[in-house]
């Protein structure tokens, strides 16, 4: 049975939660990959796609875009995932890099570069205290990648707990949940909870989308092969992609 937009969001929170309890070894991969089956599920409304790599170990900033798309605009994030771990330092995991440059900042630059919003996603299940005060113990939260450089990176290297990462973040589902949303645009909530100075960045008109996004909300049931190889190639700097079709209706 199609649940609503939010529901589906809160349900694969609670699912990734159980998820991590039950499996502690379970990885980032693996979730990602059930995340987006699972999301086109539960309401036809979120579209997904995964493209297989190029290169078995290619360096990318991120992991999957997303669009969350309403009757005027497109707002734009790529987002590294990342499965937290009880008492782990997860500066390494942050501060991954290989011979030319940081994950992260590749990310951040990436985004940049196509008007992006940058974020990482946390897979957790421990209970500590996020940027959201009403909701608590969720599997999937989202921070800003520039907070997160500020924060984790820029200092002197220190042990980067699970709990500090949460505390910069917000439960992936209140992007499409929170009640804010109903006193405040969906810009300035971004703005608020994300810290960002420009309540335009990621925004993007809806007659600008990419034709790789404009064309899969067309698909109502099985994406068409050519789909695949019309648009491999807007596909090198991540391998999956969410849309959020909130065009007619409320989030």
């Amino acid at each position: 049975m199609e649940v609503g937009i939010c529901h589906a969001f809160a349900a694969c929170s609670r699912e990734i939660l159980h998820w991590q309890n039950k499996q502690a070894n379970v990885n980032e991969e693996s979730i990602s990959d059930w995340l987006l089956f699972k999301l086109n599920d539960l309401n036809s409304c979120i579209k997904s796609i995964q493209f297989t790599r190029f290169e078995e170990a290619r360096f990318t900033g991120a992991d999957y875009e997303l669009w969350v798309i309403d009757d005027r605009h497109g707002h734009r994030f790529r987002i590294q995932a990342k499965r937290l771990r009880k008492d782990y330092d997860h500066y390494s995991s942050i501060g991954y890099s290989n011979s030319h440059n940081m994950q992260i900042e590749k990310l951040i630059s990436d985004a940049q570069r196509v008007n992006a919003i940058p974020l990482y996603a946390f897979y957790n299940n421990e209970n500590f205290p996020s940027r959201c005060p009403l909701v608590s113990q969720e599997g999937m939260y989202v921070a800003s990648a520039e907070e997160i450089f500020d924060n984790v990176i820029k200092p002197a290297k220190s042990f980067t707990s699970t709990e500090k990462l949460i505390s910069l973040s917000i439960p992936f589902k209140c992007l499409f949940c929170c009640d804010l949303q109903h006193e405040v645009d969906f810009d300035t909530f971004l703005k608020r909870y994300f810290k960002m100075i420009d309540s335009e960045k990621g925004k993007i008109d809806i007659r600008k989308l990419p034709a790789y996004v404009t064309e899969l909300l067309t698909f109502s049931n099985e994406i068409p092969s050519w789909y695949y190889k019309e648009f491999e190639r807007d596909f090198i700097e991540f391998t999956r992609l969410i849309i959020v079709d909130n065009r007619n209706k409320p989030v």
